[in-house]
């Protein structure tokens, strides 16, 4: 023991290592030990991998690294025979034409694909012309997979059609018996939904088309197969993948939890094995490799049709299909199979099946990350963490652990590349509570000895001063103070209509690049976003921390916002979007700040006349078609400033009795571009205050002849014919009430 003690020693010595206190370094490592037995318990007791925020985590890796070129190469073996709007258009109905269809099947075969799968489940009867016509073709070309579509859960709860003709050639022909080994929890089929009995006679092959999406609504793992009684329904794919190849499917192997082995054997067409890494579900991470809309291996079916009769198109349509698997699917609007992928918000289901014989082809399917080797890795740092929160200089401990945080984005998009899918948020988890509760241990043990040292230097030190050597924490509370400060009011002018004209993604797509860069122009001029209600926005200048100039501050920002509004106009213009025009209000004024709502949520926001106004300045810019409207108080904080003003008008706001000056702000160029308007403005606004109302109304007349339709000029031109027949009182002041908000 003593001789362990002078190696600690001499090697702290040598190597400037301290360590804290030998009651923190003890209290530290029992916290350690004990995280390190708890996450044992924990990984032998509940696979915590491969949860939903591990796959979200692992989305946005996925979508950065297909951005990247990091996802699997796209085979040209994968094509696509679309049916779109362009289809029905032709058709003439939202019905497809079956002997259309078999028309493109038998032109189809023209050109020799491999295998061609119906993305589509035919399971009721149309004209038996039609039917009879469609049969034939898909009988003729005797390689076509029709699907069948299943209700699954990891129960037997019955209800599985045991009739018709797709039942019995899947139960004697397509149901695989593999070699099994290892616990597995695989998908029950429930009630099913197959192709009628006359293409079900025809059809080259079968399997199945049930797409299973998580939580969230992503589609991220498909079941390769599917139990019915003792043999299992093989995905659409895997079955025609066999069939091209001719494996017998009684040979493939299933290691529940681990892997599908598709084996090279001497009577198949393979060369190697072909190993699909599967969940103990029989799931397969689904190995997407471009997005829909980038993916150029598409064909329209009316199109290719037409081309198919053109004998000069024939070298191309045969490059295009000859030796490939075709998918054909309904791509239309308004199809209900679509749904979200890591790489697309908004993909046809049929790209699933695609992506999927995509990495037969390439042999690019992703392995699930070993969990005894990720537990390995959380213990490891674990140890690591508790020996770096030993030592006295607290700053190696945090930056070690934040930057380890870091590395496992960086390891975990690296084993993307190589293949795996690393659980993201379930190593840093670990690793934050770990970090999080030593911690806790460091701020406990310290705060124990700062109480010693106040114990025992109080004698000795006045209790300001002991208390200085001692950090204090606050929390969030309710309450609030008085302070004067910059309310910052904006509406988007005339939304309703634009959201009336525009398809709810495009105008969230639309308000979410708005909001972005609103945002960014009002926290870089010092202000801080209270709150987003619709399209507008309501934010502070001079909070949380108070600074002089924010009335300055507020209408610097409302000034570039304007700017930045016509910049994206023009993006906006050129790709079809509507244009916004946004309009503000401010005002400067006492308020109550602070944290305000109940114990459970509360906001940390304003209150007070203060706000109103800046929110009825905001709207009153509608009735004078100005985009800033200021109130005087914002004005007297501007003055001198070199920003462009003018006095619009003198108003008692709706809610109020005490009028206000309101004036309105615009950048330079607007104001040189209409400056004999704004002189002539002036004139007539002194006239009109000066109850000069007949030459009130002949310049601002003129004011509307030198700017066309001006809503100020023809709001006091209206003002005037009132008071012709309503004059104003002997005392009137020159303000006018407004009726609405």
């Amino acid at each position: 023991m003593r001789k362990f003690r002078f190696m600690l020693y001499h090697f702290q010595k040598e190597h400037q290592l301290r360590f804290r206190s030998r009651y923190s370094v003890k209290t530290i490592i029992i916290a350690g030990l004990c995280l390190i037995l708890v996450q044992a318990i924990v990984h032998f007791a509940f696979d915590l991998s491969g949860n939903g925020y591990d796959y979200k985590a692992t989305d946005m890796l996925y979508s950065f690294a297909n951005k990247n070129g990091h996802t699997p190469p796209v085979s040209n073996r994968v094509v696509f025979l679309t049916i779109n709007d362009n289809t029905y258009d032709y058709l003439k109905s939202n019905l497809l034409d079956r002997k259309f269809l078999a028309r493109g099947i038998d032109d189809l075969a023209s050109f020799s694909p491999e295998a061609v799968m119906f993305d589509i489940l035919f399971a009721r009867p149309s004209s038996p012309k039609a039917d009879s016509i469609f049969a034939e073709s898909v009988r003729n070309a005797g390689n076509i997979c029709l699907p069948a579509g299943f209700s699954v859960s990891f129960e037997n709860r019955g209800g599985l059609d045991r009739e018709g003709v797709y039942f019995e050639r899947m139960k004697k022909e397509f149901l695989i018996h593999p070699k099994e080994s290892g616990i597995g929890k695989p998908y029950i089929a429930g009630r099913g939904l197959y192709q009628a009995d006359p293409f079900a006679e025809a059809a080259g092959s079968f399997g199945h088309i049930t797409t299973v999406s998580e939580a969230d609504g992503v589609y991220r793992l498909y079941p390769m197969l599917i139990k019915i009684d003792s043999g299992y329904i093989p995905t659409a794919t895997l079955s025609m993948f066999c069939k091209i190849y001719e494996i017998n499917t009684n040979d493939i192997e299933v290691k529940w939890g681990e892997s599908i082995t598709i084996p090279a054997g001497k009577e198949s067409k393979l060369e190697k094995d072909i190993i699909i890494p599967i969940d103990e579900h029989g799931r397969t991470f689904i190995p997407f490799a471009v997005k829909w809309q980038e993916d150029k291996r598409k064909m329209e079916i009316r199109n290719f049709i037409e081309r198919a009769e053109n004998p000069e198109l024939t070298d191309e349509l045969t490059e295009f299909f000859e030796g490939n698997v075709v998918f054909v699917g309904d791509v239309s609007t308004g199809i209900s199979d679509v749904g979200s992928t890591p790489i697309d918000d908004n993909a046809p289901l049929v790209l699933i099946h695609a992506a999927i014989m995509n990495a037969f082809f390439t042999d690019s399917f992703y392995s699930f990350f070993p969990t005894n080797i990720l537990f390995l890795i959380v213990i490891g740092i674990s140890i690591l963490l508790t020996f770096l929160a030993t030592l006295k200089n607290g700053m190696v401990f945090n930056v070690f652990s934040w930057v380890v945080l870091f590395l496992v984005i960086l390891f975990a998009y690296i084993q993307l590349m190589d293949g795996s899918i690393f659980p993201v948020v379930t190593m840093q988890a670990n690793i934050f509570v770990c970090y999080l509760v030593l911690l806790v241990i460091i701020q406990y043990t310290s705060s124990k000895e700062q109480s010693f040292i106040k114990s025992a230097f109080s004698r000795y030190l006045s209790p300001t001063v002991v208390d200085r050597l001692i950090e204090n924490r606050e929390g969030l509370t309710l309450g609030g103070e008085e302070r004067e400060l910059t309310i910052f009011f904006s509406d988007i002018a005339g939304f309703t209509t634009i959201s009336e004209k525009t398809n709810p993604q495009q105008l969230v797509k639309l308000l979410n690049e708005y909001f972005t860069e609103m945002t960014t122009i009002i926290t870089n001029n010092g202000g801080m976003i209270d709150k987003y209600i619709g399209d507008a926005i309501m934010a502070e200048f001079g909070a949380p921390l108070y600074f002089e100039g924010h009335s300055l501050a507020a209408t610097r920002a409302a000034l570039q916002m304007q700017k930045k509004c016509d910049d994206l106009n023009k993006i906006w213009k050129q790709r079809g979007d509507p244009e916004i025009r946004a309009r503000i209000g401010l005002n400067s004024g006492n308020v109550i700040l602070g944290n305000m709502g109940s114990h459970q949520v509360f906001d940390y926001t304003v209150i007070g006349d203060s706000v109103n106004l800046a929110s009825r300045l905001e709207s009153a810019g509608k009735k004078y078609g100005c985009n800033i409207l200021i109130s005087e108080s914002v004005y007297t904080g501007i003055v001198g400033s070199g920003i462009q003003t003018r006095l619009l008008d003198y108003i008692k706001v709706k809610g109020k009795t005490k009028p206000v000056k309101v004036f309105e702000v615009m950048d330079d160029e607007y104001y040189e571009k209409y400056r004999e308007y704004f002189l002539r403005f002036q004139e007539a606004l002194d006239e009109y205050y000066n109850r000069n109302f007949t030459k009130a109304d002949e310049l601002f007349s003129i004011c509307t002849d030198l700017k066309p339709g001006d809503p100020a000029s023809i709001e006091f031109i209206k003002r005037i014919k009132y008071f012709d027949e309503n004059p104003p009182e002997a005392d009137w002041d020159g303000s006018f009430e407004m009726r609405d908000k």
